[in-house]
């Protein structure tokens, strides 16, 4: 069982230093400078497989409009049941990736409330997510525009209902 945390780190170094569009060709070429391969592509984006040395080395982009909105990818093995009764392994790999990537970016995370454990790191080239699910840990790097976009979305919706009622 195993938490590829370097590669991983490495990954969101390499994401931080990019020098982002956030078009649809630069999903191209991150893969290219990631060492990833595309396995199929959609209207909607990409599924990959990475060079992480995890048991579903897989990842995938969502893209909108023409634009690249997020890639996001798993960072640790994916456990199966009977090792999920007796390990505390997710939670552990969660912690060390969290503190891998405080320090590739030199930035404190914000904790995430919310259906599962996450952390938020807001470098000004891209937002970078790790989320903890009950088996496995993931990864996500998000287009900046995209999650003020959101943001706002998910901050108005509320008011806008209730416009509509």
């Amino acid at each position: 069982m195993r938490a590829d945390v370097d590669r991983a780190g490495e990954i969101v170094r390499l994401a931080a230093e990019f020098d982002w569009t956030w078009s649809l060709e630069d999903q191209d070429l991150f893969y290219a400078s990631a060492g990833w391969t595309v396995t199929e592509r959609w209207p909607s984006g990409t599924d990959i497989v990475t060079d992480l040395e995890v048991n579903q080395a897989a990842g995938r982009s969502f893209c909108l409009e023409g634009r690249l909105r997020y890639i996001e990818y798993r960072a640790t093995d994916t456990l199966d049941a009977d090792d999920l009764e007796s390990s505390e392994l997710t939670k552990r790999w969660f912690v060390q990736l969290s503190q891998r990537i405080t320090s590739v970016l030199g930035l404190k995370p914000e904790p995430l409330l919310g259906m599962a454990v996450e952390f938020r790191w807001d470098h000004p080239r891209v937002v970078v997510f790790t989320c903890h699910r009950e088996n496995y840990v993931y990864i996500t790097l998000v287009n900046p525009q995209h999650q003020e976009e959101e943001e706002y979305y998910d901050a108005n919706i509320v008011t806008w209902n209730s416009g509509n009622s």
